[in-house]
């Protein structure tokens, strides 16, 4: 497979892992195929290729090679089967489920996904990473019922910070946070707000913020705000890795999978954590910068 690995990601991502022919689900055992094969001028972009089983791709390559059990399909052909597929995902028409040795399992909706990552949470995991849009565990819990009035849904935002405050001082527990504090945020946080409520809002938050990582030093939470880019990780626990399916970076998500394979997941936070490490600056600094990007907010009036 010669594609770059952001396009596998995103391309992996989008098909949930199943084949877009099949339609079986298959887990890590996926190949990309050139739609255009590269002989004929097909490059290695995201348009061109498609996401198949290792039965499938062996039965388009061998058609390909001239063999007598390979089966035909045009360009065109493949790239239907391929949007209708992903779109189905979109939807979220599909039933989760697991592959057969209990690796991963797939979560066809965001509701689904979002439940998962909150049971996860509520275990209390001895160790815990996760890639955040915004520092939105410091919200007050007046702006927490709020957005739960307009999605009514579990909150991930009130399990994390329950977790968080209970975690904060305990000596056993192993947690890192990487706060994206971009774009998308605020023009979220804009939609829940009133102008007369941003001062409060902002207040609020750093009272949590003191209270969860200064009431008592050393706080066992470490944080780095910076965005990492195209990462698609959000959730490690010591036993499972949660994977959102995303169109862009900064859409909503909408569902994804759980690996639990444990060298899928010590892959993953092996990863994270080399992210972090090269990005941290210690506590202090990185506490100033929260509050001066928690400050920030009061442009919003």
């Amino acid at each position: 497979m010669s594609f770059p690995p952001s396009i596998a990601e995103r391309a992996l991502l989008e098909c949930g892992r199943y084949c877009c022919l099949c339609h079986k689900f298959r887990g890590f055992k996926m190949e990309l195929h050139h739609i255009v094969p590269k002989e004929k001028g097909g490059e290695d972009t995201y348009e061109n290729c498609i996401p198949l089983c290792l039965d499938c791709h062996a039965e388009v390559r061998a058609y390909d090679s001239k063999h007598p059990k390979g089966r035909k399909y045009s360009p065109s052909e493949l790239r239907a089967h391929r949007d209708r597929w992903y779109n189905m995902v979109k939807k979220g028409a599909l039933v989760s489920r697991e592959t057969s040795d209990g690796s991963s399992t797939f979560l066809p909706t965001r509701k689904e996904y979002n439940d998962m990552v909150i049971e996860t949470i509520e275990s209390k995991p001895r160790v815990f990473r996760a890639i955040l849009v915004g520092p939105h565990f410091l919200h007050p819990q007046w702006l927490i019922d709020r957005r739960q009035k307009i999605e009514p849904r579990k909150s991930f935002r009130a399990a994390l910070r329950t977790y968080l405050v209970e975690s904060s001082h305990d000596r056993t527990r192993d947690i890192r946070l990487i706060l994206r504090n971009s774009e998308p945020y605020p023009e979220r946080l804009k939609r829940l707000l009133k102008q007369h409520e941003v001062y409060d809002l902002i207040q609020d938050m750093l009272r949590n913020l003191y209270s969860i990582f200064f009431e008592e030093r050393p706080s066992t939470i470490s944080f780095c705000c910076m965005d990492p880019g195209h990462y698609h990780g959000v959730v490690i626990s010591e036993k499972s890795c949660f994977v959102y399916l995303r169109e862009t970076s900064i859409s909503r998500i909408d569902g994804g999978y759980e690996l639990k394979d444990p060298s899928h997941v010590k892959m993953e936070a092996d990863r994270f954590d080399m992210t972090f490490d090269a990005n941290f600056r210690g506590l202090d600094e990185e506490t100033n910068i929260l509050e001066n990007y928690i400050a920030s907010h009061k442009q919003l009036i």
